[in-house]
């Protein structure tokens, strides 16, 4: 079970060529995320699954989705 996903952006910098323009769909569902990553603003994400988590911090939730304009799919 994932814990943190506060490197999730820097992983996928370095393993995924293009990762700003191809990464469109983020599963972070079934862990133990406490909270999103503040990054994720520098994907074109369009999908955002994190469902069954331990996430509780509205304003961090806020602040995560806020700069995905793209966004069109979020369960939490």
């Amino acid at each position: 079970s994932l814990l943190s996903a506060s490197q999730l952006v820097r992983v996928c910098r370095s393993l995924v060529a293009n990762y700003a323009l191809t990464i469109t769909w983020v599963d972070l569902s079934c862990n133990s995320l406490t909270s999103l990553p503040l990054d994720l603003g520098v994907l074109p994400i369009t999908t955002l699954y994190a469902h069954s988590n331990k996430l509780a911090d509205w304003s961090n939730i806020i602040a995560a989705i806020t700069p995905l304009k793209r966004l069109s799919v979020l369960t939490l």
